[in-house]
């Protein structure tokens, strides 16, 4: 099984006791069980369980009905892992749109979780939706976007490279704050911890993070269920100051903050980090920043 982005364990790894296929060829049909065709295009990844796989597209595209070839809905899909045949799907539609076959990112770029017994898909427009093993809806949130929230005049839906995923009982998701408490910037994004089961917010995380970031997570490496998330990007994000935090995903308190060598340094690579270390790439002059994970 690989129920999210990060695979089972959160880093991208998966641990299998038989020996597995490590070349494959679709022209000559080596190691293809099978090829289907999409009504469209769509950037999330593929998560899979037992018999099935579950994946993001966009609405499929009609000249006649998609406005200036741009569209705010995404098309969860359920196929069967032996054969491809689509078991079901689910329209989400998100206040916010983007165009298709876009550059960068998309609604449909966040992959989905699931854990067997439901599936969680993400509209990076603006929702997220719970569906049971057979498509239907369970619960659903909808959040406003950095811009309709900073900037209304000029909104549309962020760059997505944050990937959510689970934790136990929590799936952990980001999105922009969109209140004022004292403690946190409104616009600015967020780590949030919601209760699988009801989409309710369990903690919102002390420090923010930039949406340009995948944050690194793992269940164990300090002893309990942490993240490294980043700050600092292109395009004037908000979020500051450039530099990491590492946050408990217990209850979104934040461990440590680091501040980055340089104010409009960025924080777009994936950070790793295991019991000792912490890492990160600067992309701006390949800078290798390495820290004491503990603190």
């Amino acid at each position: 099984n690989w129920p999210q982005a990060a695979g089972p364990h959160g880093d991208w790894s998966l641990r299998v006791a038989t020996e597995v296929p490590t070349s494959f060829n679709v022209a000559s049909g080596k190691n293809v069980l099978w090829t289907k065709q999409l009504d469209e295009s769509g950037q999330s990844g593929i998560v899979v369980w037992e018999d099935r796989l579950f994946l993001t597209i966009l609405e499929p595209y009609q000249a006649e009905t998609s406005a200036d070839n741009k569209t705010s809905c995404v098309r969860a899909l359920c196929l069967n892992a032996s054969s491809g045949e689509t078991i079901w799907r689910y329209e989400i539609e998100s206040s916010g749109t983007t165009g298709y076959m876009g550059g960068f990112s998309d609604l449909s770029s966040p992959s989905p979780i699931t854990d067997g017994q439901f599936v969680w898909f993400t509209n990076a427009g603006g929702k997220m939706v719970c569906l049971d093993w057979q498509g239907s809806l369970v619960w659903e949130r909808s959040w406003r976007s950095e811009n309709e929230i900073l900037k209304p005049t000029k909104a549309f839906p962020f760059n997505k490279q944050f990937e959510p995923f689970i934790v136990g009982d929590t799936l952990v998701h980001a999105q922009p704050f969109d209140r004022q408490d004292g403690a946190r910037e409104a616009g600015w994004h967020y780590l949030y911890g919601l209760d699988k089961k009801t989409g309710k917010e369990k903690w919102i995380s002390e420090d923010a993070l930039t949406q340009y970031n995948t944050p690194g997570f793992s269940l164990n490496a300090l002893g309990k269920p942490t993240a490294l998330i980043g700050r600092g990007g292109y395009h004037n994000v908000p979020e500051s100051p450039a530099g990491f935090s590492m946050i408990d995903l217990q209850d979104g308190k934040s461990l440590w903050q680091s501040a980055a060598a340089e104010p409009a340094d960025t924080a777009l690579s994936n950070a790793c980090f295991n019991e000792r270390f912490a890492v990160w790439m600067s992309e701006n002059d390949n800078r290798l920043t390495v820290l004491n994970s503990q603190n």
